[in-house]
């Protein structure tokens, strides 16, 4: 697995996600370049098992910021549609796992 936004923040002892907001979408999160959340945690495997959470949920607000707003209606929307997608891939693999017994 890959975690190519976790880091640490130098004067702390927690992990973070720590990621880029795209330049179009900046207006929509106050004008802020990076958007940093403490995974609350100085225990690299725990931050590990927060992290894909924290990133859907940060990705479901670019998703939502690209539709209009990161908030509200356009954040469930996206949340949703994650949701579908990740869905449709698990029962993907659950089937080829079948097949391929």
């Amino acid at each position: 697995m890959r975690f190519p936004y976790l880091t640490t923040r130098k004067g702390s002892r927690n992990w973070y996600f720590k990621r880029p907001v795209p330049a179009a979408l900046q207006d929509a999160f106050g004008g802020k370049k990076q958007i940093w959340i403490s995974l609350r945690t100085p225990d690299k495997a725990e931050a590990m098992q927060i992290y894909y959470s924290v990133a859907d949920d940060v990705e479901c607000q670019l998703e939502a910021a690209r539709l209009g707003s990161p908030t509200g209606t356009e954040y469930n929307i996206a949340k949703r549609a994650r949701l579908k997608r990740y869905q449709a891939a698990k029962n993907d693999a659950f089937a080829y796992a079948a097949e391929t017994g």
